[in-house]
């Protein structure tokens, strides 16, 4: 039937307005689209979304710190370290689950190709947790050192891992909602409340001795970060902080390689490519995590982030031995390695009610601090494309 033309006295003015007000609105909905939703693949002048929605608030708000599950790993033979962990974690508003040895072990260790047994036991307490995401493997040979297979498998989102050994800032769900906020725009990632730190990552490093950034990763720079650990006090890191990178300074990007594993976050995509990776060495030369993990982030298998200084850092009972004489910097007794207001060392404040804590370094420019008042410092987010270098204030 052939078209005609339709006389404008069937749409009825009312009906001619109502019409215009919906091309209007999907318009304008489209518009939206094009500018704030998009894929990996679309080209943009600029990082997406520059400010920030209220899902960075999920960090602090959420009992596991934006992630599923918060997994602590390691023998914990003394009664002290774990309960020491709890109240830390208490304090913090946050929840951890404890896995400790593998329910099935053989005493054959001494059959390890490489390495102490302290870090062949670390390498299968890692592999054991990689286990909780996918317990179908049908690697027999590997699975005594596995959690037992009668266990359900579990599949959370995301879940951090943490050594038995771990220290974390008084400061850190502040910390973290900062980098939550960094995190996504480096990955030009989708805002999400399920996922704070964004949808396009796959390791976040957030325990380490050293770290290298990506060639060409956009950074998140804060310049004025108190909890920031100054170089001079981290003697055990491995290589050189990242140029232009100060006191009080702190820098994250996308990494290439970290070293150490004393806190990681993963996705279960993350994880299952992790555990793939780590059972086919399980029996070679090569039994450490961190040396795993920065090969699959260099070859692009895994996308990894992290931050100079690290996050999270190590308890240790010799100061002297971690820190060194820096001219009285280290506290005697009990310090933290790489973290500036400990949160293990301030249990005793922290539980009766003290309003301050204080700094693990006596020469630290801010000796103690209210973690009640404490906030998310600016940061500077910095990225490069065809038209030059960018920054922009958050």
């Amino acid at each position: 039937m052939a078209l005609t033309k339709i006389s404008r006295r069937y749409f009825p003015r009312r009906c001619r307005y109502l019409i215009s007000l919906i091309a209007s609105s999907l318009a304008v909905v489209n518009l939206y689209n094009l500018i704030y939703c998009f894929d990996c693949d679309t080209e943009i002048n600029g990082p997406a979304s520059a400010h920030f929605d209220p899902n960075t608030s999920e960090v602090a708000r959420n009992g596991s710190l934006g992630f599923e599950r918060i997994i602590v790993i390691g023998a914990l033979r003394n009664p002290d370290e774990r309960e020491a962990i709890s109240r830390g974690s208490l304090m913090g508003g946050f929840h951890v689950e404890f896995m400790e040895k593998p329910a099935r072990e053989r005493g054959n260790r001494e059959k390890s190709s490489k390495g102490s047994e302290a870090e062949t036991r670390a390498f299968h307490m890692h592999l054991n947790a990689m286990q909780r995401y996918d317990l179908a493997s049908s690697h027999e040979i590997y699975s005594i050192y596995l959690i037992d297979l009668s266990v359900v498998a579990e599949s959370p989102a995301s879940a951090l891992i943490m050594e038995e050994t771990v220290d974390w800032d008084v400061n850190l769900k502040m910390q973290l909602k900062g980098l939550a906020s960094g995190m996504r725009l480096m990955q030009r990632s989708n805002t999400s409340a399920e996922m704070p730190y964004g949808d396009r990552w796959d390791l976040f490093w957030l325990g380490h001795c050293g770290m290298r950034c990506a060639v060409g990763s956009s950074f998140l720079l804060t310049p004025h970060d108190i909890t920031a650990v100054p170089s001079r006090h981290l003697g055990s890191y491995h290589g050189d902080p990242p140029a232009g990178v100060k006191n009080q300074m702190r820098l994250a990007c996308q990494v290439e390689e970290a070293v150490g594993s004393v806190a990681y976050a993963v996705t279960n995509g993350g994880a299952q490519k992790l555990l793939s990776a780590l059972l086919e060495v399980a029996s070679k030369k090569e039994e450490r995590l961190d040396v795993v993990a920065s090969r699959l982030c260099r070859t692009g298998v895994l996308r990894c982030f992290s931050t100079y200084p690290s996050i999270m850092g190590r308890r240790s009972g010799d100061c002297e031995k971690i820190h060194g004489d820096l001219n009285g910097a280290g506290l005697g007794g009990d310090c933290s390695s790489g973290v500036m207001f400990s949160t293990l060392n301030n249990l005793d404040s922290l539980s009766n009610g003290t309003s301050k804590v204080k700094s693990a370094y006596q020469d630290a420019v801010i000796k103690e601090v209210d973690p009640a008042q404490f906030e998310v410092p600016p940061a500077m987010f910095k990225w490069r494309d065809d038209q030059g270098e960018h920054e922009m204030t958050l």
